[in-house]
C-alpha cells in the first residue's frame, strides 16, 4: 500500500502541475487570469514572469514528491493515511496559491504598465443563439451504454452474483450523471467573442460538440467499467484476467484521451480567435479569482474555465455555493471515513469483537455494520490460514493490514472482520452469506471457534 500512496501522490501532483501551468500558456488573450492584447501577450516582463510561474510549480512537484517517500517508512496504517492526506492537501494548497501570488503580480505588471484593456459592451448575436448546439453530439448516443447497463444488470442478478445491487445503481447513476451533464452542456449559453460571426459560430459548435462528446464518453466508459468487475465473478480465471485488463486498460485510455482531446480543443479555440483582430474584453477579470468565478449578476450556474480544459462553477449563485459546500462536506467525510477507523484498528486493544449466547453470534467492528447471525442459520464453521484470493470489495476497507466490510468472496456475499496479521481466521457459513472473522490475538480466534463449533454439533 506504501508504493499505491507513493504512486498515486506523485501522478496528482504531476497532474497538477501540467494542468496549472497551462494558466501561463496563453487562451483566448488571457494568461495568469489576465486579458491583455496580443502585443501585451509576447511582450518580455510577460514571458519571463509566466515561465518563472510555470517552473515553480514543477519545483512545487517535485518538493511533495520526494516527501511522499517518507511513507515507505510509516507501518501504521493510520498514521499512513494521515501523511497521505497532509502531503495531497498540501501540495494543492502550496500549488493554489503560487498561482495566487503569480496572478496578482501579473495583474501588477499590468497596472505598472497601463496595459489593462478596454472593456466593451455585449454583443448580442441572435443567430449564434439560434443555432448554439448544432453541432452537439445527438443524446441518442446515450442510448447503447443505457443497454449495456441494462443486459449486465440482467446477466448478474440471473447469476446471483452477491450485492450486485450495488455495483448496478452506481452505475446506473454514472448514466444519469453522463445523461445531465451532456443536458448542461446544451443549456450554456453562448457569447459573442468577436466581432465576426463566422468565427463565433465556429468557435461554439467547436466547443459544444468536444463538449458533448466528453459527458457522452462518461456513460460509454464508466458504466461497462463498473459492471467488469461484477461479470468476473461469474467466469473462469483465465477470463477474469481478461476482463481485469481491460478494465485498466480501457480506464488509463480514456484518462489520456480525455486530456488530449480538451487539449486539442484549446488549441483550435486560440487558433480560431487568432484570424481576427477584434476580440470582445468584457471585463471578466475582475469576477476571475483566481480559477474561482464569483458574479452574483451573472445568471449562468456553469461555464467553461478559463483554460478551456474544464467547466467552471459560478459562486456568485446561491446553487453555486450549495454545490461547492457538498463538496466540502463530501471530503470532510472521506477524509472521517478513512482516518477514524484507521487509528481504532490500529490502536484499540480489541477492535474486532466476537460475542455468542444461547442463540446467535454478534460480530462487530468500529464503522462496519454489526452482523447478528442465528445459531440456526450456521452451516458450516471452519479455522482458515488466509483468506480465499478470489475476492472484491463492495464498500468497506481492503487495506494490506485489514479487511472490513462487505465484499464477494469466490462469488458469494460476504462479511469480512479481519485483520491480515492474524493467521487464524474464523469463517462462518450460512445460506445467504459467509463470515470471516479474526481478533487481534489469535487465540482468542481458536477459542471463538471451538465455542461456536461445540455449539452447532
Amino acid at each position: 500500500m506504501n508504493y499505491l500512496f507513493i504512486g498515486i501522490l506523485v501522478l496528482i501532483n504531476v497532474i497538477q502541475a501540467c494542468t496549472l501551468r497551462l494558466s501561463g500558456t496563453p487562451h483566448k488573450q488571457v494568461i495568469l487570469e489576465n486579458t491583455m492584447t496580443t502585443e501585451h501577450l509576447q511582450a518580455p516582463q510577460v514571458q519571463a514572469l509566466a515561465q518563472e510561474y510555470k517552473k515553480r510549480l514543477l519545483q512545487i512537484a517535485a518538493i511533495f514528491s520526494l516527501l511522499s517517500l517518507g511513507l515507505l517508512v510509516i507501518t501504521y496504517e493510520s498514521i499512513l493515511l494521515t501523511f497521505f492526506w497532509i502531503l495531497l492537501f498540501g501540495s494543492m494548497i502550496a500549488m493554489f496559491f503560487c498561482k495566487v501570488h503569480y496572478v496578482r503580480t501579473m495583474q501588477e505588471l499590468l497596472v505598472k504598465n497601463d496595459w489593462l484593456m478596454p472593456v466593451k459592451p455585449i454583443l448580442v448575436d441572435t443567430q449564434l443563439i439560434l443555432t448554439k448546439n448544432q453541432k452537439m453530439v445527438s443524446a441518442w448516443w446515450l442510448v447503447p451504454p443505457l443497454i449495456i447497463w441494462g443486459l449486465g444488470s440482467i446477466y448478474s442478478v440471473m447469476s446471483h452474483v452477491g450485492e450486485a445491487w450495488l455495483m448496478i445503481s452506481l452505475s446506473g447513476l454514472l448514466w444519469l450523471f453522463s445523461l445531465g451533464s451532456w443536458f448542461v452542456v446544451g443549456k450554456l449559453p453562448v457569447r459573442a467573442l468577436t466581432d465576426n460571426q463566422t468565427i463565433n459560430q465556429q468557435y461554439n459548435d467547436l466547443t459544444k460538440h468536444h463538449w458533448s462528446l466528453m459527458m457522452v464518453s462518461i456513460s460509454w466508459i464508466l458504466v461497462p467499467l463498473l459492471l467488469i468487475p461484477m461479470i468476473s465473478l461469474t467466469v473462469s480465471s483465465f477470463w477474469e484476467l481478461i476482463l481485469f485488463s481491460c478494465f485498466f486498460l480501457l480506464l488509463i485510455s480514456w484518462t489520456i484521451f480525455s486530456f488530449w482531446y480538451l487539449y486539442s480543443l484549446r488549441k483550435k479555440q486560440d487558433q480560431l480567435l487568432a484570424q481576427v483582430p477584434s476580440y470582445r474584453y468584457l471585463g471578466d477579470d475582475q469576477y476571475w479569482r483566481f480559477g474561482v468565478y464569483y458574479n452574483p449578476h451573472d445568471p449562468r450556474l456553469f461555464l467553461p474555465d478559463r483554460m478551456g480544459m474544464n467547466m467552471g462553477i459560478n459562486l456568485g449563485r446561491p446553487l453555486g455555493k450549495v454545490l461547492m459546500g457538498l463538496t466540502g462536506v463530501i471530503i470532510s467525510v472521506a477524509f472521517v471515513v478513512t482516518l477514524v477507523p484507521a487509528y481504532l484498528y490500529d490502536f484499540t486493544a480489541d477492535p474486532f469483537q466476537y460475542e455468542q449466547n444461547t442463540t446467535r453470534v454478534e460480530l462487530r467492528a468500529p464503522f462496519v455494520t454489526t452482523s447478528d447471525i442465528p445459531l440456526e442459520t450456521i452451516e458450516k464453521v471452519e479455522l482458515l490460514t488466509k483468506l480465499p484470493e478470489k475476492r472484491i470489495k463492495v464498500y468497506g476497507s481492503a487495506t494490506d493490514n485489514y479487511a472490513t466490510g462487505k465484499f464477494t468472496v469466490n462469488g458469494k456475499a460476504a462479511t469480512l472482520y479481519v485483520d491480515h496479521h492474524s493467521k487464524q481466521i474464523l469463517h462462518i457459513v450460512t445460506p445467504e452469506r459467509d463470515y470471516y472473522y479474526t481478533n487481534k490475538e489469535p487465540q482468542k480466534t481458536m477459542i471463538a471457534y471451538q465455542q461456536l463449533q461445540n455449539k452447532i454439533q
